[in-house]
């Protein structure tokens, strides 16, 4: 029992002192571009529970500067701004807030469900020019 509750303690302060940001888990999930269009929807619980986990591992940036802009808006709760060139987010509020990097394969896998929805879109539209 002391052993358990132990290693508890030090996972629990590992998680503080070494994790990224904290993320709730949503049942859905939302991702707008810069036009605030909404690029991708989700309620599948691997999808939302891979996107939350590769926030939480993300890595805290030592240059901690305030961006001008983000590529997208990802709803999870809570509202992040991201970057899809870099990885780089930030919890969207009126204070100041840190900026997180996402792993590679993570930063790859969130970008590939983007890439996904936008040929997944454009595959369903019909441009004004077609013939009836």
């Amino acid at each position: 029992m002391k052993s358990s509750a132990i290693l508890t303690v030090l996972f629990l302060f590992g998680r503080l002192a070494f994790g990224g940001p904290e993320v709730s888990t949503p049942k859905t999930t939302k991702i707008w571009n810069q036009n605030f269009d909404v690029v991708f929807e989700s309620s599948d619980t691997e999808t939302i529970e891979r996107i939350t986990e590769g926030i939480r591992s993300s890595n805290e940036q030592k240059n901690q500067r305030t961006r001008e802009s983000y590529s997208h808006k990802i709803d999870l709760s809570e509202r992040w701004l991201y970057d899809s060139e870099t990885g780089e987010l930030q919890l969207l509020s009126k204070s100041q807030q840190k900026v997180w990097k996402l792993k590679k394969e993570d930063r790859m896998y969130l970008n590939s469900l983007l890439k996904e929805n936008r040929q997944n879109q454009s595959a369903h539209t019909t441009p004004a020019s077609a013939p009836r």
